[in-house]
């Protein structure tokens, strides 16, 4: 499991080598840390079972963040067995209790971010974590 610390795009994950993210990652994880969002769970596993993994993880909330690149390419997002598979996972993680926020590349801007930021932020402060 990798954790956001910092502005860098590239972090240990459990001690292994690092696994570079993905351009919009790196642009998510810059903007999030600028607007001091509290630390992140990357690429997190959330079934039991399951090879579902969320992107960024504030686990205290249970806001999920989805980056969902190939959005004007016909990536596998857009098609109909990845979205159905997408479905799936999505509506397994709302039964478990989490909100995931869905983001395109061109969400990846102050005004679809701050909202995540202060409901995490929020959370935070409710329940002492910070």
């Amino acid at each position: 499991m990798r954790r956001i610390n910092s502005n860098s795009c590239v972090l240990e994950i459990n001690g292994k080598l690092p696994k570079s993210a993905s351009k919009l990652e790196g642009q998510f994880q810059r903007l999030w840390d600028a607007l001091g969002g509290p630390i992140l769970e990357v690429e997190y596993q959330f079934y039991d079972g399951r090879k579902w993994r969320f992107d960024f993880c504030h686990m205290p909330s249970m806001t999920a963040i989805e980056i969902e690149g190939g959005t004007w390419k016909g990536g596998r997002h857009n098609r109909g067995s990845g979205y159905e598979a997408d479905c799936h996972k999505y509506n397994a993680a709302a039964a478990m209790g989490y909100v995931v926020f869905r983001l395109t590349g061109d969400m990846i801007t102050t005004p679809h971010i701050q909202p995540i930021v202060e409901r995490c932020i929020d959370y935070e402060k409710q329940n002492f974590l910070r």
